[in-house]
């Protein structure tokens, strides 16, 4: 199974040692992680030597990598369409945090696009899209993951 996972998961990797059994369960799994380009790019805007260090020694944990194509967009764009008129029918302010709602679509977006059910996050923006549009994806925190689980499937 393919998983994504989000940019604060990343981060998590490299600044926390609570993340170990997230980080085993790949190194013991046939899962694997898909990193978005939007996800690579929020992460690499502090680059730093850590970060780099981070991606250049796990490369085999990332083997999958998406661009954010046309039918990517066309369904970031239906999403956040939905996503705005959701908010304006339960009289949520269209405007809070409307610029970290732009990566967690795209987050979402691809996903769909690529057929990829679960997003591993540990944001809180994620889980409320995803069921507000009543989508099919499941969202995880790092924390969910147990090293000694053969998979996530969750559609089994």
């Amino acid at each position: 199974m393919i998983i994504a996972v989000d940019t604060n998961i990343l981060i998590k990797m490299i600044t926390s040692h609570d993340i170990a059994d997230f980080r085993n369960y790949f190194h013991d799994s046939d899962d694997t992680i898909a990193i978005f380009p939007p996800v690579l790019a929020e992460f690499l805007v502090y680059e730093n030597q850590a970060r780099t260090s981070f991606l250049q020694q796990n490369k085999k944990l990332f083997t999958q990598m998406y661009p954010l194509n046309i039918k990517c967009a066309k369904i970031i764009a239906e999403l956040t369409r939905r996503w705005l008129e959701f908010k304006r029918d339960n009289q949520i302010d269209v405007e809070k945090n409307r610029h970290a709602i732009k990566i967690d679509m795209q987050i979402i977006g691809m996903c769909i696009a690529n057929d990829i059910k679960t997003i591993i996050t540990h944001d809180k923006d994620i889980p409320k899209i995803v069921d507000g549009l009543n989508l099919d994806i499941n969202v995880l925190r790092y924390t969910d993951i147990k090293p000694l689980q053969p998979s996530l499937d969750l559609h089994s």
